[in-house]
């Protein structure tokens, strides 16, 4: 910890007072107490870590909270001091007694409360969402920001990410999703967003790295998104995907409805399997729970045949009972995103000519839903498909 308190009840914050004469000389006449817990702790001024208040060996206070790394004092000492030089008023380890929870920073911008949750190792969803919903009881605002130590970067838009990373995706007022992340070892702020999932753990990204210095409280809170679309990248994964599928146990029910219905995962059309920015919200790979729709819906129908959102809502909404779909758990994300995943895959075939809408949740189709013969036509069908991508 960065701040305790003395017996009197003044606060000590090791953010302002970093003098070491001064701390040891205090530290010689006064006993301090941790602010959550009451327990008493010890001022540690050594020369290889930050200076910090510790518990006392086996205190209870630490069930809750995990014993903080170097990295995440660091961290939140660095993004306090940012704070504080945007010319905001803000409050390290800031303990709220009605909910029983300390945050690693506390501040107010345009009379919202906020708090930032520097984490850094990995919590449990439950532990996450119990944390968020006890801040947003009374009316603040949680900012949870990834330590970026723990970001997987495979490739320059490509990223490994676990259900614990997604438990940071933040919405902005333009339902644009995003990823927030700091690395104290290098003063960089890492916004990752336009996440794109081909896998359960695979992923396409924007990243958008900024020295911290360099970054308005703006940033933070309404950042700015370009669009992305990672098309070139994601048509050569998604070969390789299918050919990770053939003889896995663990898409065995997904092989079976293929081989039933005569489709080799191969030549399934270019419009199974895109990517959408909604599929985050889906545990399954795209090219799985659209083949799903693909089957039941599309394939083998006529042009002009209708189709209804609730149809193929009521179909996604079966394969989950089934467990033949998966959903992510996304507790900062307030609204239920599986219906605006299948409206968004809706709107794309709508858009690119394969569907043709006729009004809100009703199209019909409008292209042959034919499946390649051979490796050259599915080929140009994806070279076609593609082009016209949006």
């Amino acid at each position: 910890m960065l701040t305790a308190k003395l017996q009197s009840g003044e606060v000590i914050s090791l953010a302002e007072k970093k003098n070491k004469r001064y701390l040891q000389n205090l530290r010689e006449k006064e006993v301090f107490y941790c602010r959550t817990c009451g327990e008493e702790v010890l001022l540690k001024l050594g020369e290889k870590r930050i200076y910090h208040f510790a518990h006392l060996k086996d205190s209870s206070c630490t069930e809750e909270y995990e014993r903080e790394s170097e990295y995440h004092m660091t961290g939140k000492l660095k993004l306090y001091e940012w704070l504080k030089k945007q010319g905001l008023s803000v409050e390290l380890e800031c303990y709220y007694h009605e909910i029983k929870q300390r945050a690693d920073i506390a501040f107010e911008y345009e009379n919202q409360k906020y708090c930032i949750e520097f984490q850094c190792s990995t919590i449990s969803d439950e532990v996450f969402r119990k944390r968020t919903k006890g801040y947003e009881k009374i009316a603040i605002e949680p900012i949870w920001i990834l330590g970026g130590k723990n970001i997987q970067r495979k490739h320059r838009n490509k990223v490994s990410l676990t259900a614990f990373h997604y438990r940071f995706l933040k919405e902005n007022r333009l339902r644009q999703f995003y990823l927030p992340a700091y690395c104290p070892q290098t003063n960089q702020y890492i916004q990752m967003d336009n996440v794109y999932t081909l896998s359960t753990r695979k992923a396409f990204c924007h990243f958008s790295i900024s020295p911290l210095q360099k970054m308005k409280i703006s940033d933070l809170l309404k950042p700015p998104i370009p669009k992305f679309t990672p098309i070139h990248d994601w048509t050569i994964e998604l070969y390789r995907f299918k050919a990770t599928l053939l003889g896995s146990p663990l898409h065995s029910h997904f092989l079976t409805e293929l081989y039933a219905n005569s489709i080799n995962p191969y030549y399934l059309p270019p419009y199974v399997g895109i990517p959408l920015k909604g599929s985050l919200a889906i545990e399954t790979p795209p090219l799985i729970w659209q083949t799903y729709i693909f089957i039941d819906h599309f394939h083998e129908q006529d042009r002009g045949k209708q189709i209804y959102f609730h149809d193929i809502y009521t179909t996604i909404l079966k394969k989950q009972r089934e467990g033949h779909i998966i959903t992510r758990s996304l507790p900062t994300i307030s609204r239920n995103m599986l219906p605006f995943v299948i409206e968004e895959y809706l709107e794309q075939l709508s858009m690119n000519g394969i569907l043709k809408k006729i009004k809100n949740h009703h199209y019909k189709i409008d292209k042959s839903m034919k499946i390649a013969n051979n490796m050259e036509e599915w080929v140009q069908a994806e070279k076609t498909f593609y082009q016209q991508f949006s």
